[in-house]
């Protein structure tokens, strides 16, 4: 399944409506050529962009498992890490998108390519290409790092600026109509064929017998559909197959009516829907081509050790029958290789018949003796060896068996995963999650600012008469709010103001001990006097300030349930501890950030028991990192809340 250029024309206009003002967070890989581009806003919830050179790319709401990283991601994290989105455009008719980003080094360019093999390419503000999925060099273009990043040669006639005249062209032609289209015109078979069955022209019908009428027809189906199509507020149907998704389109297509299908609120969501189940579909086929291949690999080990095991018992059975043979026959006797001969198969050995070794055969197998040996020493040496044999048979029975429950265990995996429901929406997270926030142990919920984009929406947006406002005395602190509050909570002060600070530019600097003050909403001052200005962020606070003195920085990260979902909260250990069920404790150090995270999620996962420690083990590191304070942390206790 892959997008058509007239449906990636709807998905950049809707991306590009989507993004405005958002950050890149991270980038993943989701399979080996597919990437997901996890983006932040300061007040909106967060978005996930897939980009897939072989299906397109699409806005989802669905959870994808991210793989191990390869130097390609690891590019794209170095260049895209906290840029801003910019835009998204659409080369006329291509099956082309280019992303627009811009950060601290100026722009930089994502390009999906969407046909033949597909590509992703990084550029910067000149098209000078940085780094590429897969180098490309053709006649008529080189796509590698270094060069200019060019567009392939013209596909046509741009679909959503046809004209009549350019379909009336096709009058030059002695095509069959539908072939015509196909060619000339940016057109998917899908669209061509909808097109033509609107216009109720035979597809196979020539150029050349067309009348005027019909090519009128033609050029009004083919406007029509260009108007569904470049609105990104157009509905949108799944097609299903044996109950799965198996294609999307704009509603009311002729050429799909009596097909099963799902109606959505979208053609977005409805791509989201369809591409989404391809990709997963293909990443399970790919799991379960793996471990299939190991299955029959598992197969052929345990049939060879079965075999080894079989010969390693019959030939030592053989061993004992001889040995008993040899006893009864020359019993305290020497026997030589010429009676050793007319009893059993054995002859010379070429290199060594001066020394008088022989070989004594087993089928195909033989053991070297000597002539002359008493018949006691033969008999003693095939015991032995065919003891060796039967200790050897089980150790290969053991390795056999576990060959076996290796086998029995892949199994059960692709059985699992076959059963499993793996589509999952992607949880959203409640309209306070956006923000820093925690509950205090009075019950009282507190938020506050990651920047000054939220900070001012905090104030602006969330401010309600009857709360209590915040910050530390410090430039560099975020606002916080504690929702319905009143002088009376001074735990809940103290404890918001213990994250206040923490939260602040103190944690980065190093700082150990810091101020913080409360105001009431009244103080708070959205606008500043005349011949004064205020920062972005920042507002005027009048009257008497409420000081906390010499705050300590430390911040308690712990595990909790909001409503359905299981999350993370952050701030002073006496309010983790009553809502948290198990939290880790840090305080400022000049670590990474990423770096404190995994520590903090291995200590929690630690803490935690079953399927809690699962739930937290898949949670990505960027939610761990999202809680802490803007710079790394050293761990100083754990426990459980």
């Amino acid at each position: 399944m892959e997008i058509a250029s007239v449906e990636l024309y709807n998905v950049v206009l809707n991306i590009a409506e989507q993004l405005q003002g958002y950050y890149v967070n991270n980038v993943y890989a989701v399979s080996s050529e597919s990437i997901l581009i996890k983006l932040h806003h300061p007040i909106q919830a967060e978005k996930q962009l897939v980009v897939s050179p072989n299906r397109g790319l699409w806005l989802t709401k669905y959870e994808f498992e991210s793989r191990p990283v390869e130097s390609f991601v690891k590019t794209l994290r170095t260049h895209l890490g906290r840029v801003r989105f910019v835009g998204a455009l659409q080369p006329a008719g291509e099956r082309i998108a280019v992303l627009e980003f811009e950060g601290s080094n100026g722009i930089v360019r994502v390009i999906g390519e969407f046909f033949g093999g597909g590509n992703i390419v990084l550029a910067d503000k000149d098209s000078r290409i940085m780094a590429c999925l897969r180098a490309i060099r053709v006649r008529h273009r080189r796509v590698v790092p270094g060069e200019k990043y060019a567009l392939p040669p013209s596909r046509g006639i741009d679909f959503f600026h046809v004209r009549l005249d350019d379909v009336v062209k096709a009058k030059e032609s002695d095509l069959a109509i539908a072939k015509w289209l196909g060619r000339e015109v940016s057109l998917s078979r899908k669209y061509v064929e909808e097109v033509l069955a609107r216009a109720n022209v035979n597809k196979d019908t020539s150029t050349k017998t067309l009348s005027d009428s019909d090519f009128g027809r033609i050029y009004k189906a083919c406007m029509e559909l260009a108007d569904t199509l470049s609105d990104t507020e157009t509905k949108g149907i799944v097609i299903l197959d044996n109950s799965a998704p198996s294609d999307f389109a704009p509603p009311n297509m002729v050429t799909l009516q009596g097909r099963t299908s799902i109606k959505k609120g979208s053609l977005a969501e409805a791509m989201d829907e369809a591409l989404s189940f391809d990709l997963k579909r293909g990443l399970e086929f790919s799991s379960n081509k793996t471990q299939l291949a190991k299955i029959q690999e598992l197969d052929k080990s345990i049939q060879e050790q079965a075999k080894a095991r079989e010969n390693a018992i019959t030939f030592a059975a053989k061993l004992r029958g001889s040995a008993n043979t040899i006893m009864q026959k020359w019993m305290n006797k020497t026997v030589s290789m010429n009676e050793m001969q007319r009893e059993f198969s054995a002859e010379p050995i070429k290199a060594s018949v001066s020394m008088g070794k022989f070989l004594l055969k087993f089928g195909d197998d033989s053991m070297e003796l000597q002539d002359g040996m008493s018949a006691m020493k033969i008999s003693s040496r095939l015991f032995d060896e065919a003891k060796r044999l039967e200790a050897k048979a089980k150790l290969i029975e053991q390795a056999e068996a576990k060959l076996k429950e290796q086998n029995k265990e892949l199994l059960l995996q692709v059985e699992k995963k076959e059963s499993k429901e793996t589509f999952e929406v992607r949880e959203e997270p409640l309209w306070f999650e956006r923000y820093r926030w925690l509950n205090t142990s009075e019950g009282l919920l507190a938020i506050g600012g990651r920047d000054t984009h939220s900070n001012a929406a905090i104030i602006r947006k969330h401010l309600s008469n009857n709360d209590i406002v915040l910050h530390a005395e410090i430039v560099g602190s975020p606002f916080f709010v504690i929702k319905d509050a009143t002088e009376a909570n001074t735990v809940s002060i103290e404890e918001v103001a213990r994250a206040v600070v923490s939260f602040s530019r103190a944690w980065r600097e190093g700082i150990r001990v810091a101020d913080a003050y409360w105001v009431k909403p009244e103080q708070v001052k959205l606008q500043a006097p005349t011949g004064m200005f205020l920062p972005k962020g920042s507002f005027l606070i009048e009257g008497k300030k409420n000081y906390i003195k010499s705050i300590k920085l430390e911040v308690a990260v712990g595990v909790c349930r909001v409503g359905d979902r299981d999350t993370l909260m952050a701030g002073p250990t006496s309010a983790i501890q009553k809502h948290c069920s198990a939290y880790v404790l840090i305080t400022p150090e000049n670590f990474k950030a990423t770096d404190t995270a995994k520590k903090v999620k291995a200590e929690i996962i630690a803490l935690l028991d079953g399927e809690k420690a699962q739930i937290y083990k898949k949670m990505p590191l960027d939610d761990f990192v999202r809680v802490l304070p803007s710079g790394g942390g050293k761990i100083i206790g754990k426990g459980r809340g």
